[in-house]
């Protein structure tokens, strides 16, 4: 081979292998941009400006909701909010918001329809009561007397995905001087309407406190268990700022290990789902992720 060929042949070998490694430099850089967790959403939105160029998001759709923009994010929400669920055009943000729907709708969803823990034996000597919630659905409560006369009433409430029956087991020390009166919640132990999480329940908790009302009875406290103790101060609160008070007096409410704040409890729930879902991301952003959810 004649000298100059073979020089010009070992400079193209040359180029070819500086271009090889500046591609895979390049591709490097790009998937790092891509993939390495920001550390809080304000670092995801910066590194978002060169994604959104590149129409690109992590593989995973709860990671990649740390890169929306403010504006993909109001996007987002609205869409969520709405019946229709219109898709973005851009393909990347419409595979995130299907996920997203789906996994609302199997996260939280449930939590409006908890699973069936039926159990329909009532305390011995007790007597079953029918009640209506406040916007006129059945309900099923058991009334216990005291072992010994007593004019005063303890309600029971139970705890989400609860019964009537396990308040019972939990708290029958106080059968020994109140009368009990245990109700089963909506959307509970196959009771009619879905949960509410303490809206309309502490609303129907009012009805159950109306009709005991008419049992001749001087007093009545309010016991309950997480869901139920939110019930019981939320409910107890409105009976006490009625005029009703005043005829049929709430003696005290115990509560035992409500949530504070609903917003909180369901924050919660979305971090401890991320830790697992989106292992990618820092503590500080799945918490701040976790706010889209509640």
């Amino acid at each position: 081979m004649k000298p100059y060929l073979l020089l010009l042949l070992l400079l193209c070998t040359a180029c070819e292998s500086d271009a090889e490694s500046s591609t895979v430099s390049e591709t490097k850089n790009r998937v790092q941009v891509i993939e390495k967790p920001p550390a809080s959403l304000s670092d995801a939105r910066s590194q978002g400006a060169a994604i959104e160029q590149k129409q690109q998001l992590p593989d995973n759709p709860l990671e990649a909701l740390a890169y929306l923009s403010p504006a993909q994010r109001t996007s987002l929400r609205k869409a969520l909010l709405t019946s229709s669920h219109e898709k973005p055009k851009n393909p990347e943000l419409a595979r995130v918001q299907s996920f997203v729907l789906a996994f609302l709708q199997s996260h939280y969803r449930t939590m409006l329809h908890p699973p069936v823990a039926r159990r329909d034996k009532l305390p011995a000597g007790s007597r079953a009561v029918k009640l209506l919630s406040h916007d006129g659905l059945p309900l099923q409560a058991a009334y216990v007397p005291a072992k010994k006369p007593s004019r005063q009433t303890v309600i029971l409430l139970h705890g989400y995905g609860s019964h009537l029956s396990y308040t019972w087991i939990k708290y029958s020390f106080l059968h020994s001087d109140y009368n009990l009166l245990l109700l089963d919640q909506r959307g509970h132990n196959g009771q009619s309407g879905a949960v509410t999480l303490g809206v309309f329940e502490a609303r129907d908790l009012l009805s159950a406190i109306r009709w005991l009302s008419t049992q001749q009875q001087e007093g009545f406290a309010l016991v309950g268990e997480s869901l139920g103790a939110a019930v019981a101060i939320s409910g107890g609160a409105r009976w006490v700022n009625s005029p009703e008070q005043q005829v049929f007096a709430l003696k005290g409410v115990w509560s035992d290990a409500a949530y504070a704040d609903l917003q909180h409890a369901i924050s919660e729930r979305a971090v401890t789902r991320l830790k697992f879902e989106a292992p990618g991301l820092s503590e500080e952003t799945r918490n701040q992720v976790a706010e889209l959810f509640t």
